[in-house]
């Protein structure tokens, strides 16, 4: 299902579908509308960027949560977005509060463990640094 996310000044993350938005220039022209990302459903980072700004711009935590659960991320997930996509100050500043609101650690506590997923992660290159021929 494609479509837009906005935020509210009230900090709701309202969803809408594309044929609403798109059929109306518009739709987003409201003093009530802080901001809007279109919604990239084969892009984790697309999502991550609706997310970290979103918090950043004063998102309600219970709807954020609700969205991290929906689109089934994960403070893994979270450390394999910020090895792939360059930040926004905004979404610096929604990282802190994610760390900080949503997992609930410190911020020191989630670069250690992070770094522990990467690591693990990380692909691993032959010894000779050549892919695909035996040493």
């Amino acid at each position: 299902m494609s479509g837009y996310y906005y935020l509210h000044e009230n900090g709701s993350l309202i969803y809408k579908p594309s044929i609403a938005v798109e059929s109306d220039p518009d739709y987003f022209k409201s003093p009530f509308v802080k901001k809007y990302w279109k919604l990239e459903e084969t892009d984790r980072g697309n999502a991550w960027v609706i997310i970290l700004e979103a918090l950043a711009l004063g998102a309600n935590i219970d709807r954020v949560k609700e969205l991290l659960a929906k689109w089934s991320m994960s403070f893994e997930d979270s450390i394999k977005m910020i090895t792939r996509i360059t930040p926004t100050d905004d979404m610096k500043k929604g990282l802190n509060i994610f760390i900080k609101e949503i997992l609930g650690m410190e911020t020191d506590e989630f670069w250690i463990r992070g770094q522990v997923v990467y690591e693990k992660d990380k692909p691993k290159k032959p010894p000779h640094g050549r892919p695909g021929v035996e040493a």
